[in-house]
């Protein structure tokens, strides 16, 4: 038995793997120590003790809205350097990624020593990263005489419980309102919106507030004097863009939804070649959208909003086979009747598309068959069966077993063999046989074999005989013979079937002037 499978059916095998690169960061100011988060868009960090960065932020003294930055890295070079304004915690560290972020220059090295400027007094962040991929986080309140400071720091197990603090260095905090917006841009007159939040006057009031959906927010707060600041925080408990991915073929089907701002910004890269594309898409909350790639291989697809959020999946798309059949034999060995062939999946969904729809074929003569298949997402396949094990008849090599005109001979049988002879000369396997005169009689083992006699067995099969040099059937090569094969040279009388197989006299499958020359020999040499 063998098997030849001989597909391989392209579809889709689609991985998704949120991008596992590895980013250390550090917190200083308020001693948090080390954390690894392991994707950049997943708030699952786990906390260490050990860092070789060590960043310093300070109130510049002759301009007060200058922060200086000092910081030295014991192994590594810092590779760079950005800050933001509010108080960012490790779960946020996302935002340094967006639109909201500033980055200052810096020549790479194991110190650094800039500053920079800021508008208006509050908390501000700064994020420095180094070689080995490490980040260490940095915070600085920079006070002014009339302007108040607000903190907001968001809660360890519920990211829409919020703890806010408004704080001003002389006077009483009067009021803290929060307002929804529409967008980063949207301006808020407090003075007529907002929700206002229950407080006792004090220069440092301290309030938890529960966010009951995502969304971008401004927080105000005021002062006796009326002096007021608005911050806007991005409030969400996952990370504000999702995608799903699935394909068919070489063409992958991007859905991806926004939180918190339209989506304008789609591209994909190939991470083998570097290559990248973008992939043009319609602003919106929601895009749904395609796009065919040219080859197989490792993909980064990148999903950007307007206020800078980047959702970034990595994924595989490869050719996908479907798992090849168990094929079975009966019988499983050399027989004499059929063959039943059986394929089997360990899937479930399969369905054979060709055969009827079965899962067996039955061979009668050795021969192939391929059984085609489709799974229920429309991948396809074959395999081909090869049946190789029908012998009906084991012979010797004196004689020859060949087929022609969907009739199978036995050629090469010498003149005056007896049946018994012949019998005695071959093997039928798994079956009872018996010869046959050309009118289909039955003769006995003593007769001379003659051209056109039959074997047949009991399971259907049948055998024409040829006796070489006997075109004519008398069980003898003669004159007659001759004449025969004379005419048919000239083409006035053609021999056909098993008397034109006899006249081959040296069984190179030609009739010529030397087949005719051997049956001359041989009939002088009788």
């Amino acid at each position: 038995m063998k098997i030849n499978k001989k597909y391989i059916i392209l579809s889709l095998m689609i991985i998704m793997i949120i991008l596992a690169q590895t980013v250390t960061f550090a917190v200083s100011h308020n001693g948090i120590g080390m954390l690894t988060q392991g994707a950049m868009q997943a708030n699952r960090n786990v906390l260490k003790s050990e860092t070789t960065m060590n960043v310093v932020l300070a109130q510049d003294d002759s301009n007060p809205m200058q922060i200086n930055v000092t910081g030295e890295d014991t192994t590594y070079n810092f590779v760079s350097l950005k800050w933001i304004e509010g108080y960012i915690e490790v779960d946020d560290v996302d935002i340094f990624d967006t639109g909201e972020a500033h980055t200052i220059d810096i020549v790479e090295g194991p110190t650094i020593s800039t500053s920079f400027i800021i508008d208006s007094y509050g908390q501000y962040t700064v994020l420095a990263k180094n070689s080995n991929g490490d980040g260490f986080l940095a915070r600085i309140t920079v006070r002014g005489q009339d302007v108040p400071i607000i903190t907001v720091t968001k809660d360890e197990q519920n990211p829409l419980k919020t703890t806010i603090v408004a704080e001003d260095g002389e006077e009483n905090i009067v009021w803290i309102k929060i307002a929804k917006k529409d967008s980063k841009d949207e301006e808020i007159d407090f003075n007529t919106q907002g929700e206002e939040l229950p407080i006792t006057p004090a220069k440092q009031v301290t309030v938890e507030y529960t966010f009951s959906e995502d969304g971008i927010y401004a927080i105000n707060a005021k002062d006796a004097s009326g002096n007021n600041l608005t911050r806007t925080v991005y409030i969400y408990k996952e990370f504000p863009i999702k995608v799903e991915l699935s394909a068919e073929d070489k063409t992958i089907f991007i859905h991806a939804e926004a939180t918190l701002s339209d989506i304008v910004e789609m591209k994909i890269q190939n991470t083998e070649t570097q290559v990248e594309e973008n992939i043009p898409v319609t602003q919106g909350r929601i895009v749904t959208t395609d796009w065919n790639l040219q080859e197989y291989g490792s993909y980064k697809l990148f999903v950007k909003d307007e206020l800078g959020f980047t959702k970034e999946v990595a994924f595989i798309l490869q050719e996908q086979v479907i798992e090849k059949p168990t094929v079975t034999f009966s019988p499983d060995g050399k027989t004499n009747g059929s063959v039943t062939a059986t394929i089997s999946f360990n899937e479930d969904d399969i369905t054979i598309t060709n055969n009827g729809g079965e899962n067996t074929y039955t061979f009668t003569q050795n021969d192939s068959f391929t059984f085609e298949y489709e799974n229920s997402i429309g991948v396809k396949g074959q395999t081909e069966v090869i049946v190789d094990t029908i012998v009906p008849v084991n012979i010797e090599k004196t004689y020859k077993i060949m087929s022609a005109d969907n009739i199978e001979y036995i050629k090469k049988i010498p003149v005056d063999t007896t049946g018994l002879e012949f019998l005695n000369n071959i093997d039928v396997i798994d079956a009872d046989y018996k010869l046959y005169d050309n009118f289909g009689n039955g003769i006995s083992n003593a007769s001379t074999l003659a051209t056109a006699m039959k074997l047949r067995t009991d399971t259907g099969k049948e055998y024409t005989l040829i006796v070489t040099g006997d075109t004519n059937g008398d069980a003898k090569v003669t004159s007659t013979d001759i004449s025969q094969l004379k005419l048919h040279l000239v083409e006035s009388t053609l021999l056909t079937g098993e008397r034109l197989y006899a006249a081959d006299m040296n069984m190179d499958d030609n009739i010529t002037l030397t087949d005719l020359s051997q049956m001359k020999a041989k009939v002088v040499g009788m």
